[in-house]
């Protein structure tokens, strides 16, 4: 029995080590997705940001439309990533939502300009040196009949600063499309 017990504790050891493996994207790309340090990050300054030139009042309701709510993996090599789509949806609508006020949009769950957000793939590939990062996000906007996936990807040393850098290329094509432009920008 007493041979035994070295093997038995590190057995115990080796399970809760790789129980605490998996971690939950969406509580590491929130902490890294912020309209100030992705600034840094990608060099922006206030002059870079445009403004939207629309009617009095300027809000739009942006709407999670994700209902997934079981895990997904989004990298799986030493460590477990793993998130939760409709959680993360949330986090990426309060960043756009940061990205909107900077523009001069407020957003108003009962605004009738609502624009619904769920999510598409989100995954993170490993490479020796840097982790790529893919992700989609997926819009809708039910009074255009407009549905639209819009892709970011990204590399960065920490496969969750990479997915946050995919998130936000993502929305930065999103806020550019001349469609979703004109429909914010129009009168309610």
């Amino acid at each position: 029995m007493r041979k035994c017990l070295p093997a038995l504790f590190l057995i115990i050891f080796i399970s809760f080590g790789l129980s605490s493996c998996a971690f939950h994207d969406y509580e590491y790309v929130d902490k890294a997705l912020h309209p100030k340090e992705m600034d840094q990050v990608f060099d922006y300054s206030p002059s870079s940001i445009k403004p939207y030139k629309c009617q009095a009042p300027c809000e739009i309701a942006l709407i999670n439309a994700e209902t997934r709510t079981e895990k997904y993996v989004v990298w799986d090599t030493i460590y477990t990533g793993s998130y939760t789509p409709q959680k993360f949806a949330g986090t990426i609508i309060s960043y756009m939502g940061e990205e909107f006020a900077r523009r001069g949009i407020k957003l108003n769950s009962k605004n009738p300009k609502r624009i619904l957000v769920s999510l598409g793939e989100a995954r993170v590939d490993f490479r020796p040196y840097s982790q790529k990062a893919l992700f989609e996000l997926k819009i809708d906007i039910p009074d255009l009949n407009y549905q639209k996936i819009y892709k970011g990807s990204d590399a960065s040393l920490e496969w969750f600063l990479a997915l946050a850098y995919a998130v936000h290329h993502s929305v930065m094509e999103f806020m550019k499309d001349p469609v979703v432009v004109k429909y914010i920008e129009s009168k309610p």
